[in-house]
């Protein structure tokens, strides 16, 4: 079982790694439910539904998914979330 890292305000460092660990937070809540909803809409069977709900281009919709797939891929890895519930 994992501790806790505790970052105190004391130094600039702690306090910039604080936010940054909080903006990371933030981003990966942010991204898990966008990728919740674009998972939803994949049932539609149609790329053109994405694209009419994101607000993409005609065209679009299949490289759009690609990417936000992939990058809440890169969000999962044990490292980043890891550091999401240990260090506050």
């Amino acid at each position: 079982m994992s501790t806790a890292i505790l970052l105190s305000e004391a130094t600039r460092l702690s306090r910039e790694t604080r936010a940054g660990v909080e903006q990371l937070r933030d981003t990966y809540d942010r991204m898990s439910k966008l990728h919740d909803a674009l998972e939803a809409r994949t049932t539609q069977g149609s790329w053109s539904f994405i694209e009419s709900e994101f607000g993409l281009q005609a065209g679009d919709g299949q490289s759009f998914y690609n990417l936000m797939a992939g990058a809440w891929a890169a969000l999962q890895v044990s490292d980043v979330t890891s550091l999401l519930s240990r260090v506050s």
